[in-house]
């Protein structure tokens, strides 16, 4: 079988062989990649900057290939199209897999495909889906400042006014792929309703995600974590809610004078005015709450972090909280989940799927930092609790991430859309 993936990046190891900085964010994908191109032909395409293409290559088992990085709109033309086109009738592919539908050059090898008579053959994964995302970009944010732009906002064109924006015409473009395909795959209840809304007659196939090896390794303690420690993986826009849990560390921090809040990115608490000139609208939001709540000395932020580093963060921690505005199946939950780390989350698009409230994590309404609060203190004044709901989150997270049970899945799904053929 020959199967195409379009990805949204280079893997880590085509990112390796080509000299590239590698995105620790395609892990789980890396390991997929591996075990399917041993058995089948399998080409990876991402985005590049088109004055650097054609590129093309092979990594190991796995071959690859550079489409031109589409911006925006107007970045769909025939010269963009037509190496679009050269890729994909180069690989002769029985599959051609898109991964994520939130992407413009999604949209465009997507009509690439329809045009070359090739949809019925094509499967559309759903990661997030930013048409849902975007009204639940601003995480309950109510200070109206968080809309004014920064210097840095205003000279770079960066910032949450612009991706808020951004999300919002990539709406559109996402929404037309779900209306047109023939194949969508996902694999929680939330994914399965919006596919099913544009396109009621799709062929849906379910498939859960295998995660990175480093978290099928390892188990959470009490007797090993930090005592009140908090983990965050993400901080770096409102969807994931930082700010939220700023303000859930504020309160805690009465009950609890040691507690720690730590995530991921750079470090927020800057001093100097070269720093804040540098600034994002949101990362100075997020410097003024911990100035506002006296958090400096309880808030953390641990940089860039590969696998093994962000287990090691999981394994501290005496909670991991994801406090998200919105998500699918957060693959941050599934990790922690794996570790035994007790999770407390949002109870947000498919996360409900991935674990039951009170048995293998704890479950609250997402603009409620009343209850976020509830749940991290009922984990840190409980410790049979806690021990509960780590040993049922690893029996639950080993069902769901089991890479063989997956990958069998995905493929029996190829099997299905070629109509047999391996």
């Amino acid at each position: 079988m020959k199967i195409l993936w379009i990805t949204n990046m280079a893997l880590p190891q085509i990112a390796e062989a080509l000299g590239l900085p590698v995105n620790y964010g395609g892990g789980w994908l890396e390991q997929l990649s591996r075990k399917l191109s041993a058995e089948a032909e399998l080409t990876i395409a991402f985005p590049m900057d088109p004055a650097a293409l054609p590129v093309s290559g092979t990594a190991g088992t796995i071959h690859y290939a550079g489409i031109p990085f589409i911006a925006s709109p107007e970045d769909i033309n025939e010269k963009n199209n037509q190496m679009i086109r050269e890729v994909i009738a180069a690989c002769h592919a029985d599959v051609i897999q898109i991964w994520g539908t939130e992407y413009m050059h999604s949209y465009a090898v997507f009509q690439l495909c329809r045009e070359m008579g090739l949809v019925n053959q094509t499967i559309v994964y759903i990661q997030g889906l930013v048409s849902v995302y975007k009204d639940y970009y601003w995480g309950y944010i109510k200070d109206p400042s968080i809309r004014r732009p920064t210097l840095k906002d205003r000279l770079r064109r960066t910032g949450p006014n612009l991706e808020y924006e951004d999300f919002c015409r990539r709406s559109s473009y996402e929404i037309a792929i779900l209306e047109q395909a023939a194949h969508v795959m996902g694999r929680t209840s939330w994914d399965r309703h919006f596919a099913l809304l544009h396109q009621p007659d799709v062929n849906y196939h379910f498939c859960n995600e295998t995660l990175r090896p480093a978290f099928y390794e390892g188990q959470w303690s009490l007797a090993d974590c930090e005592r009140h420690r908090i983990f965050v993986s993400q901080s770096s826009y409102p969807i994931k809610g930082f700010h939220l849990a700023l303000q859930a560390a504020a309160q805690l921090l009465k009950h609890y004078p040691d507690i720690k809040l730590v995530t991921t990115g750079k470090d927020l608490k800057v001093h100097s005015l070269h720093d804040k000139i540098r600034e994002t609208r949101y990362e100075r939001y997020v410097r003024q709450l911990i100035e506002r709540y006296h958090l400096e000395d309880h808030v953390f932020f641990a940089g860039k972090l590969n696998e093994e580093k962000m287990k090691e963060q999981y394994l501290r921690a005496h909670v991991f909280l994801s406090a998200s505005s919105i998500e699918n199946s957060p693959n941050s939950v599934g990790e922690a989940m794996l570790l035994g780390t007790p999770v407390v989350s949002s109870d947000v698009g498919g996360v409900a799927d991935m674990l039951k409230d009170g048995r293998e994590g704890l479950l609250y309404q997402a603009d409620r930092v009343d209850e976020m609060i509830a749940c991290i203190e009922k984990v840190f004044s409980d410790d049979t609790l806690a021990n509960e709901l780590s040993k049922s989150a690893r029996i639950r997270a080993a069902a769901t991430h089991d890479p063989e049970v997956n990958y069998r899945q995905l493929l029996g799904i190829y099997a299905e859309v070629t109509g047999g053929k391996l």
